[in-house]
């Protein structure tokens, strides 16, 4: 509808695994953003709170990725 049109997104999700190269991606439909303001940072912009948003993650300990290619879970 028009409000998804005028304020919604969309959202890649991309996750490589480091042993093999291999790529799942996905993609995801958004109306909002969940960014977060930091006391100890005082006039963080936006655009930067959007990029901390969007970092690279590396998924560790119970969040490890396990990939269907080389059957190995991966950070």
């Amino acid at each position: 509808d028009a409000i998804d049109l005028l304020f919604g997104g969309k959202m890649n999700h991309k996750i490589t695994c480091l042993k093999c190269g291999t790529v799942s991606a996905r993609q995801e439909s958004f109306a909002e953003l969940s960014l977060y303001f930091e006391e100890e940072v005082p006039n963080l912009h936006v655009n930067d709170m959007v990029s901390r948003m969007l970092k690279t993650e590396k998924l560790e300990n119970d969040n490890k990725y396990s990939c269907s290619v080389c059957n190995s879970l991966q950070e």
